[in-house]
């Protein structure tokens, strides 16, 4: 009972932060739409910032289970990885229209998204590079060439819902797949022949969507 008051919080609390956003939600308006005492809540979290820690790691723990690479992972793959990522994001929409606010009210935080971070960048790079070796991506002599590519595929993901919510635009399939096309425009200047081929289906398939 107590793992699942413990979920029940941070549930509460990402479907509050969402349609309040999280500065406008205290521990005892999340603790009041569960019907708990404040008390009860305090058992599991001291504070809010501890209830957004937790949502975090749990987003991060989502996206582990959408970042798996297979040996033989394509350019295909790659759109499906971009699309579960977006759509899984958008569970947690708060954190991405309040990223910068929140990483200066907790610099612990702070931190473990900046790890985080990095660790998917590193994903992302090694996938490219991967894609160099598999023949759909042309090897750049220039070192920097890959490592800034990862960055901004990385970008685009990460903050395609941000500008979606700017624009006033729903997380809908049409516009997630609008983010991933722009992915895979950065990619075009550097396929191959094969890696063309490739990506002129999925362009024709996503449009077809």
């Amino acid at each position: 009972m107590t793992t699942e008051t413990r979920q029940k919080i941070i549930n509460t609390a990402i479907d509050l932060f969402n349609q309040y956003g999280s500065s406008n939600v205290s521990t005892n308006h999340i603790a009041a739409a569960m019907d708990i005492s404040p008390g009860n809540l305090y058992y599991h979290f001291h504070n809010k910032e501890e209830i957004i820690q937790a949502i975090f790691e749990g987003m991060v723990a989502d996206m582990d289970r959408v970042w798996q690479f297979q040996p033989a992972f394509s350019l295909k793959n790659l759109v499906e990885l971009a699309f579960q990522t977006i759509e899984g994001l958008a569970r947690y929409h708060f954190f991405q229209r309040e990223t910068i606010p929140l990483m200066q009210r907790d610099p612990i935080l702070k931190a473990r998204y900046l790890e985080v971070q990095q660790y998917r960048l590193a994903q992302l790079e090694a996938l490219l590079q991967h894609f160099v070796t598999s023949g759909l991506l042309a090897q750049s002599p220039n070192p920097l060439v890959m490592p800034s590519l990862a960055k901004a595929c990385w970008m685009i993901g990460d903050r395609w819902l941000f500008m979606l919510d700017l624009e006033g635009k729903a997380p809908t399939r049409d516009n997630i797949v609008e983010g991933i096309l722009l992915i895979l425009l950065l990619l075009q200047p550097h396929l191959t022949q094969q890696g063309k081929e490739e990506f002129s289906h999925l362009i024709q398939n996503l449009e077809e969507r």
